[in-house]
């Protein structure tokens, strides 16, 4: 069967038309997929930045503390004052941002006990140092309990950036296999 000019023309122009739709198809979905994957990458990185964000809060906490048991100036305050009210926002704010991954809420259900825990402390380290002095402060942080909190507080950090760290990995190793 012999093809007419004219047919010949048109099977070619229709495949060509196929190849560009295939193509254009896959293009597509690679694009879709690396802006998926960049959304999931960014938004590791902000995690990781509110969860150093919760520690540096928890540490200006600690030392507006510190610092008013040794002098008893209210001005060494400052940096406690100034956290407080961020510290629960930062902590909604993972909390939304976690809500996907149910092993980080878990750590956040362990966390924020503890960092209410660390707030009364420090609350009652302040009155006992304004009401009853330096001594009475140095012997309330004598027992360690401060620091125990604090560093419970650091652990379930930690453990939370190491998750978002191996999810950036996970990422990391998709992506190539993606470009093979």
């Amino acid at each position: 069967m012999k093809w007419s000019v004219e047919r010949t023309i048109t099977a070619g122009f229709s495949a060509a038309l196929i190849i560009m739709a295939v193509i254009s198809i896959a293009s597509y979905q690679s694009i879709r997929g690396s802006v998926a994957s960049s959304d999931l990458v960014q938004h590791t990185h902000l995690v990781l930045g509110k969860l150093q964000s919760l520690l540096s809060l928890m540490q200006d906490v600690e030392t507006g503390q510190r610092g008013y048991a040794i002098t008893g100036k209210d001005e060494f305050l400052e940096p406690y004052a100034a956290a407080l009210p961020q510290v629960e926002t930062t902590v909604a704010e993972l909390r939304q941002l976690t809500a996907d991954n149910p092993r980080q809420q878990a750590r956040l259900d362990r966390l924020e006990p503890l960092i209410a825990q660390r707030l009364e402390w420090t609350r009652q380290a302040i009155d006992t140092r304004r009401t009853e002095g330096f001594a009475a402060a140095q012997a309330l942080t004598l027992t360690g309990r401060g620091k125990e909190i604090m560093d419970s507080i650091r652990q379930i950090v930690a453990e939370m950036e190491a998750e978002e760290r191996q999810l950036l990995s996970e990422q990391d190793a998709h992506e190539e296999a993606s470009a093979r």
